[in-house]
């Protein structure tokens, strides 16, 4: 009874060996006319013996998409294209879709099974999947500037904002030393706009109020004539300035003041008078400026806008003051000038219609305050303005006490006004002959023998 069941299951093993070894020898099956070669089995589903196998061809329009049949995954289509086997005896898959990042998954209904060993063709569209927000790229100069994107805080400049609706929004920036800057950006769906900005550097500004005692100093700020005492300026760049006060008859006070940003600096300043005054000054202006201004003849610079021209130093007396500016005429007038006060002279200049049958000559001299002669005739002192000159050669001869005179002749035109500088050259100071000493030696010499000769005839 035992040795009929051992051979029964040994003949069961026999028959399953004859029915496998063919399959399992057509896995390594040598292709013709290459040895060497191998073909892989295919992927086929494991199927009961006598099921078939067909195939459903899938194409997308993109590579690399996920094919999956009722949600069972198949594979990846490379090149547009997965093949996917099935089993012609199973149950039939009803749905196809296809799945890839950034694209819409799409799906359709598979058509039949195709019979054994046979091909069906199914093709799905993927579309992009379109994007619903947008980006701005951020920078700025100088970089390093906070980013803020509708009140948002993103980072520092460069700096790309992701996730924006579509639309505007207010871009933002702060940097240390520089002016907040703000601007509104179109934010596109899809799309990365640019955004930059160049920030301009903040002006840090603080304000002086200064007083002083007496009250009415001129001040002079950074060399700038800002009025007088009481005055409070602002604007003021921060950082440290020079200040300098100046009253007619105290002693000018000069120091250094430190300007804080949106700050108020305050300087009080008690003046020390100068005792006894001996001097005083003139301020002069006029209109219009640059004029050149002469006191008793002599040459003391020009007015300028917005600042009057201080001559200080005068003794107390009066004194004659004059404008002369091309174009205009001069102008003269008097002032008396008070010990340790200063004289206030202004001028209102009128424009001259040209005579354009004579001319018209300046002269000017360093130093100033020479005596001028046109044709041996006085014509004024230097600096001044000749006018009325009748056109030809005019000789003009220059004289001013301890140096050489000067001479010079020129052609003058109608209607023209030319211009004469001269500089003097000093003259040598006479040295004392040794001739003369020697003279005057000897005549002294013959006076003593006169006197002694005289004494000794008296003697009886």
């Amino acid at each position: 009874m035992i040795s009929r069941s051992v051979v029964f299951l040994i003949g069961i093993v026999c028959i399953i060996g004859w029915m496998t070894g063919p399959v399992l020898a057509d896995d390594t099956a040598v292709l013709p006319g290459e040895p060497d070669a191998t073909i892989l089995p295919a992927p086929i589903p494991t199927h009961l013996p006598g099921e078939g196998i067909s195939y459903y061809d899938v194409y997308t329009n993109v590579d690399g998409a996920s094919i999956s049949f009722d949600k069972e995954f198949q594979g990846v289509t490379a090149g547009g294209l997965l093949t996917v086997p099935v089993h012609t005896t199973a149950t039939p898959y009803s749905v196809v879709s296809a799945a890839k990042t950034g694209y819409h998954t799409t799906q359709r209904t598979l058509p039949p099974v195709p019979p054994e060993g046979e091909h069906t063709s199914v093709y799905l569209t993927l579309n992009p999947v379109q994007p619903v927000t947008g980006s701005l790229y951020v920078s700025s100069s100088p970089s390093g500037a906070a980013v803020y994107v509708n009140s948002v805080y993103y980072g520092t400049t460069p700096q790309t904002v992701t996730g924006l609706a579509p639309g505007n929004s207010l871009v933002q920036l702060t940097h240390t030393g520089y002016e907040p800057w703000s601007q509104t950006a179109g934010v596109t769906a899809g799309q990365t706009n640019t955004v930059t900005a160049v920030l301009v550097q903040k002006q840090e500004l603080g304000t002086l109020s200064v007083s002083s005692n007496p009250s009415g100093a001129a001040i002079y700020l950074d060399q700038i004539y800002y009025g007088t005492t009481p005055k409070t300026i602002g604007g003021v760049s921060a950082g440290l300035h020079d200040l300098e006060l100046t009253k007619a008859g105290y002693e000018d006070s000069v120091m250094r003041v430190r300007i804080y940003t949106d700050q108020v600096t305050t300087v009080s300043k008690s003046l020390k008078k100068i005792p006894s005054p001996s001097t005083g000054s003139i301020q002069v202006t006029s209109n219009p400026a640059y004029a050149s201004i002469s006191v008793n003849g002599i040459y003391h610079g020009e007015t300028t806008p917005g600042t009057p021209l201080v001559i200080s130093g005068l003794t107390p007396g009066r004194y004659s003051v004059q404008a002369t500016l091309t174009g205009y005429s001069d102008a003269v007038t008097s002032a008396t000038v008070n010990a340790g006060a200063a004289t206030p002279v202004s001028f209102s200049l009128s424009p001259v219609t040209p005579d354009i049958t004579t001319a018209s000559l300046k002269v000017t001299s360093a130093p100033s305050g020479a005596t001028v002669y046109v044709d041996n005739i006085l014509a004024g002192v230097s600096p001044l303005t000749i006018p009325g000159i009748s056109p030809g050669v005019h000789e003009v001869k220059v004289t001013l006490t301890g140096y050489h005179d000067h001479t010079a002749s020129g052609d003058l035109a109608a209607g023209e006004t030319a211009s004469l500088d001269i500089t003097l050259d000093p003259a040598p100071i006479p040295e004392q002959s040794p001739a003369g000493i020697s003279a005057g030696i000897l005549s002294l010499i013959c006076c003593s023998i006169v006197f002694f000769c005289r004494s000794g005839k008296k003697k009886p």
